[in-house]
């Protein structure tokens, strides 16, 4: 019985622990244009804000196409279904719930993004950029339950094969600013986590201004939070191998 109350005791203090530790109202802009500052589109928003969903609340805002179709601009957007029509749609803000990453299965927060340019764009090349939101709080490095925290982009697909644009599995990892910059990251600009400068940018892919084209034909790519791996997890983990490994050869010799 007492073993029982323990327990029970212990799940409470966990699932309290966890109502507790929520992420702060943050945000990142991001914008493609022409990789010269030329022909961007809509600011894109993403980050996590209390009393939010991650399929869709109402601080999301669907991405509006018909509006722009003549401008040949280049696109950021997220992805996900919307919950009301059960549609798969883009939207130009994609705010999170402020549940921390430990909270998923895998212990990771993750948005998807498209970038394409309009049908009637003639640049050949694409830029990405991000940069936070002054009005919220900087991007959390550090979270109650998670701990330390890193954020990535990482290449899933791309509609055109070029040795300029980065392959597909492409990573790289997004700086934590310690204040407010106007522009904190910049795809021509910043190494992936090889260490190559992809200074071109992405070749320019052209989609019809609706949410299918941009779905089907933009580059896409995963905005990842999740907690920063620990060298004595990884050493752990590594002994568990060894471990394993042992075992299996000792059994082997039997």
């Amino acid at each position: 019985m007492k073993k029982v109350l323990a327990i029970t005791c212990l799940l409470v203090l966990a699932a309290s622990s966890m109502a507790l530790a929520a992420e702060p109202h943050w945000r990142i802009y991001v914008q493609a244009d022409d990789g010269t500052g030329n022909y961007p589109g809509p600011v894109m928003t993403l980050g996590a804000q209390p009393g939010q969903a991650d399929n869709w609340s109402t601080s999301d805002q669907e991405a509006a196409y018909s509006a722009d179709t003549t401008n040949a601009t280049a696109w950021a957007v997220g992805r996900f279904v919307d919950q009301r029509d059960s549609i798969d749609k883009t939207w130009t803000k994609d705010m999170k719930s402020d549940l921390e990453p430990v909270g998923y299965v895998p212990p990771k927060k993750v948005w998807e993004v498209r970038v394409a340019a309009l049908s009637s764009a003639t640049y050949p090349r694409t830029g990405l950029w991000m940069k936070t939101v002054g009005s919220t709080t900087m991007i959390p490095s550090t979270l109650p339950l998670t701990g330390p925290v890193n954020y990535t982009l990482i290449l899933t697909w791309r509609p055109l094969e070029d040795v300029d644009t980065p392959p597909v599995g492409t990573k790289w990892l997004i700086p934590i600013p310690g204040v407010h910059p106007t522009t904190f990251w910049d795809i021509k600009v910043n190494a992936d986590t090889t260490g190559h400068v992809w200074a071109q940018g992405l070749k320019t892919a052209k989609v019809p201004g609706n949410h299918a084209g941009m779905i089907a034909g933009g580059y896409q790519f995963l905005f990842i939070q999740e907690a920063v791996p620990e060298p004595s997890a990884l050493l752990a983990f590594g002994s568990g191998i060894v471990g394993l490994v042992g075992l299996a050869v000792r059994r082997r010799r039997a």
